[in-house]
Order: C-alpha cells, then structure tokens, then sequence
C-alpha cells in the first residue's frame, strides 16, 4: 500500500498526464484510507471522476485552514441533509434554508464561492440539480462527457433520426484517442542553453460532440442548462471567475419556474466551440476552430448555426467570417437562448499544447483560403498596441532588421485575412511572443521564425505549431520589463544569420 501511495502522489503532483480514470479511482481510494486530503483534492481538481460524497467533514476536520475543504464540508452537510449549526461563514448564509431566497442575494454567493474550484463545482451543481431538477453544465472542453450520453449514431439509427424522434434524447459521437509523448525543440540565443527539448505526452484525438435537445445557452461563455436526470459539469474549468453570477442567477431562476419569456426560443440548432477564453486570437485559431470538425454536418446538412457571444465578435466572430462559416454565425445577445438541440464540442487536445491533427487540419485550410501572390516577405510584427509583451526597443531593432528587408507589420490593422494572407507570404518573421505566432498555421514549411520571448517554457505553444509544420523556429531569449520586453537586435541579427558590426 504504502508503494502504491508512493506512485499515486507522483502521479498526481504531475497533473492529468499519464493518468487513466481506473487510476483516478484507485489513487481516490488510497488518498482517502490514508486521510490524505491535500492528495485528495489535487486529485480531483485534475481528474475527470465524479466527486465524492461523503468525506469531505472528515477531511476538513483534519485541515481546518482548507477553503476547498470547508467549503466541500459545508455542501455536504447540506446534501446529506445533516445539522447545519456548525456550518461556517460564508456557507452558513449562502446554504440557510430560512433566508429570503432572493436569489442574486442567496445563489450568487453560492456560485462566488465554488467558482474556482472543480470539487466545489461539482458539488455545487448537485446541490443545484437536487433543487431544481435539472444540472448546469460550465465548461465544453474535457472528457467528461463519454459516458454522459448513451446514444450515438449508426447506420440503424443516424442522426436524422436522432434529431428528429419523437422523444428526443442527448446524443453523442464517439471520440478516438491516440496518447504519445512528442519531442521538439527551439534553437535559443542569449540564454545557458543552444538548444532547448519539449518532451510532452499529448493526447491527441477527434473533438468530440455532445448533443442536447431544447438546451439553453448562458451568454457570455456559452454555458448551456438543461434537463437531465444525472447532475454533470462537462468539461475540466469550473466556471469562469470572470462570468456574472447574478446572470447565472437570473436564467436559472427563470428556467426552473417555467418563465419562458425570460428567454428567447428558437426553433433552430446550434454548435457551441468554445469555454473561457473568447477574447484569446490564439484558443479562438488554435482550440477552437479545430472542433468544427465534428459539426461540419450538423451545420451544412441539417442547418446548425455557430454560437458566438456578442462580445467575442472580434475573436471568434472574426475568425469564423475569414475560414468561411461567416453564414452561419448565430450571435448571442445577453438574454438566455433556448435552442431545440445544442451541440457542445470538446477540445482536440487534453494538455497544455495544440495536437498535432488540428493543427495540421488549420493549415490545410488556411492555405487553401488565404493565397499570397508570392512568398519572400520578411515581417517583423509588431506588438506596440497589445496590453504586454511589447517590444520596448522595437525601432532599435527595425533599424537593425530594415536593411535586410524588413518590414514592420501591426497585425491588428489588417484583420484576420489580412494577417493569415500576409504570413503565407513571409519567408521569415521575427515576433515578440503573443498571439499573431498562431497565425503561423498559414505559412510555408521552412519558414524561419523568430520568437522574442522572456521564458523558454512560453515558447513551447509557438514552436509546436513550427515543428508539425516543418517551419524553422528560434527563440531569442528577452529581458522582462516590467511584463514588456527588451532584447539585444545583435542576437537577433545572429538568429537570421546575418553578421553584425
């Protein structure tokens, strides 16, 4: 037991790599008989096996100082059905069956206070389900939801019939998997180091699809609520501490009573991409464009639309009008939506790092739409309207880069097409670390990069999309100032291989 414990903490120190749920399930147990709490909830925080309940009082009594843990104990206590007397603030007022049950006063402190934790989370949306018979689901991506939904398409039963049954059920397409480890690397200047190695186990795999009849998408963040009769919280984030409570408050409150005027209903479908990262060019390319995949059919046979928050028309919205599928874009305005099926599409990736596939899939399609006349251009991209990482010594550097034919491009002046059509034309670019690097998945193989960074680690997610694209990447070490960014033009004129004075 003790050899087991052992394996189970490096493991789990390690985050969701390399961990199966049989081994989640296993390592839970073991956690629990050694009254284990911080391996319990590190654990859990990462895994995607139910919560449990039942231990939780036990686990606080022994670490008292817990926020995670008092609060696990304190929703236990109320879904167990047990004295509430010794429940401690702020639980105590947010769970008090006696208070007025105004709710952006009661519920919106529920949610403040499970907001950032995935046990919290849980246990909060079964204590929700518990009262109004239905579960609020936060995030899309993770894999959670494989066994969620039993149904899934067959010859004998396609999703025509699916869709359009008599009573429909959530449905669901299968996804395959494919776990290995990749190794690439970033030459580096001005660092200890020449060279420097990623070794990343990855799972790559099909986005996958989960399908829900007359669903309600939350705006902002698309969070869907819905009736079922398992609680569930897809997806590996817990809500976003950014998202509006009292809004949250409101739909549910709304729904649960059957005040079907506080919210609009539509006799359509959609297809929800995306999680929390909607203002993010770089997940709204990389992540979330990927999974469309999935729904090809669903939008061009059967007549899906694409959910977009009004506040990510500039993201995603943008993204979506420049790859093509500008038609069948369905703007969410902030009022809940009740569409009569959801599609909810997971990631095609489980860690830090895009997979391969979808990255491959982006560039496919980007050097398909976005032709430059010729290659041979030599960028130097500039980040002086972004809100970090800007270049503090950019005019430097461009005096140094200028005579070898350099340009200076802001990217935010030319909108998506203009910035994926002007990286298919680039031989080299030279770029501070930040999100116009992913626009890297429409330039050439053999495009030399440049990434101006202060972290090594950083300039993993850019040197990836390079490396599955045959593209020649360097990382040229930077001084952080303050989060902006000075760095030495001789090292970048050595990284191009021009000779300096």
């Amino acid at each position: 037991m003790a050899q087991l414990y052992d394996v189970a903490c490096q493991l789990v120190a390690r985050g969701f790599l390399d961990r199966t749920e049989e081994f989640d399930l296993e390592a839970l147990a073991i956690f629990l008989h050694r009254r284990d709490p911080a391996h319990v909830i590190a654990l859990l925080e990462t895994s995607t096996i139910d919560v449990p309940i039942g231990p939780w009082r036990a686990l606080a009594a022994d670490e008292p100082e817990s926020w995670v843990l008092i609060g696990a104990a304190a929703l236990e206590t109320v879904l167990l059905d047990l004295p509430r007397t010794d429940l401690p603030e702020p639980w105590r007022t947010a769970l008090d069956p006696t208070a007025d049950w105004r709710w952006v006063v009661i519920w919106q402190r529920l949610f403040s206070l499970t907001a950032r934790s995935r046990v919290l989370n849980h246990l909060a949306s079964r204590l929700v389900a518990r009262t109004f018979g239905r579960t609020w689901l936060t995030a899309v991506s993770g894999s959670e939801w494989q066994h969620w939904a039993p149904l899934e398409p067959t010859a004998e039963r396609p999703i025509e019939s699916l869709l359009h049954g008599a009573t429909p059920q959530p449905w669901r397409l299968p996804r395959a998997s494919n776990v290995a480890t990749r190794r690439w690397s970033t030459r580096c200047l001005g660092g200890d180091v020449d060279q420097h190695w990623f070794d990343e186990p990855l799972e790559c795999h099909d986005t996958s699809l989960l399908a829900l009849p007359v669903a309600v998408i939350v705006s902002p963040v698309g969070a869907v609520i819905r009736d079922a009769r398992q609680p569930a919280s897809l997806g590996q984030r817990p809500m976003p501490v950014h998202d509006t409570p009292g809004y949250w408050l409101y739909v549910i409150e709304r729904t649960s009573a059957g005040q079907d005027n506080a919210v609009v209903k539509l006799d359509e479908g959609t297809v929800v991409l995306y999680d929390s990262f909607l203002t993010s060019y770089y997940h709204c390319l990389i992540d979330y464009l990927p999974r469309l995949e999935s729904a090809r059919d669903l939008i061009e046979t059967y007549g899906f639309t694409i959910a977009v928050p009004a506040a990510a028309a500039n993201t995603l919205g943008a993204l979506l009008e420049a790859f093509g599928w500008g038609y069948a874009i369905r703007t969410l305005d902030p009022t809940p939506a009740v569409f009569d099926w959801v599609a909810v599409i997971g990631g095609c990736q489980l860690g830090v790092q895009a997979s391969p596939q979808a990255i491959r899939w982006l560039a496919d399609l980007a050097r398909t739409r976005f032709v430059a006349p010729q290659r041979g251009r030599k960028l130097l991209i500039s980040r002086a309207d972004a809100a970090s990482r800007r270049l503090l010594n950019e005019a430097a550097l461009f005096e140094a880069l200028a005579p070898h034919g350099f340009e200076l491009l802001v990217p935010t002046t030319l909108g998506v097409a203009g910035q994926l059509t002007a990286m298919a034309a680039a031989e080299v670019v030279v770029a501070p670390h930040g999100a116009a690097l992913a626009n890297l998945i429409a330039a050439a193989p053999g495009t030399r990069v440049v990434e101006i960074s202060a972290s090594l680690t950083l300039s993993g997610f850019y040197s990836n999309i390079a490396a599955v694209l045959d593209q020649d990447h360097t990382t040229v070490l930077a001084r952080d100032v303050g989060g902006d960014l000075e760095v030495d033009p001789a090292l970048v004129l050595t990284a191009l291989g021009y000779t300096t004075a």
